[in-house]
């Protein structure tokens, strides 16, 4: 029998913020995307790729201290902070297929992880 390792707050504050990190660049290449002039979609382009290598060096941290499986199944929550997104920055509406989706999403992350 495996003995569980403890996780402190700073773990998930390091899984997370790599999340997050990950999200925002999804924020980058949305508005990579609408940009009129080629040197504004450069701009994001480039923010895009230097915030995904920031979160690989984060995500890596996160390995040393969660299994594959709980930092796999975590990243679920990407698809909650990409909703947050959505309304924060862009003002797009929630509709309850978006939310049910997200609850899904969420319930499955938890599923996977209850015995990480």
């Amino acid at each position: 029998m495996t003995e569980k390792k403890k996780h402190k707050i700073s773990d998930f504050i390091i899984l997370y913020g790599g999340f997050a990190v990950y999200s925002v660049s999804s924020v980058f290449a949305k508005q990579a995307g609408v940009q009129d002039k080629v040197l504004d979609t450069f701009i994001f382009f480039i923010l895009e790729f230097l915030l995904l290598g920031i979160y690989a060096i984060i995500y890596q941290q996160a390995l040393k201290r969660f299994s594959l499986t709980m930092a796999m199944s975590s990243k679920g929550s990407t698809v909650l902070m990409g909703l947050v997104w959505s309304v924060l920055i862009f003002k797009e509406e929630i509709t309850l297929l978006n939310i049910i989706g997200v609850v899904l999403v969420m319930a499955g992350v938890i599923v996977v992880s209850a015995d990480d």
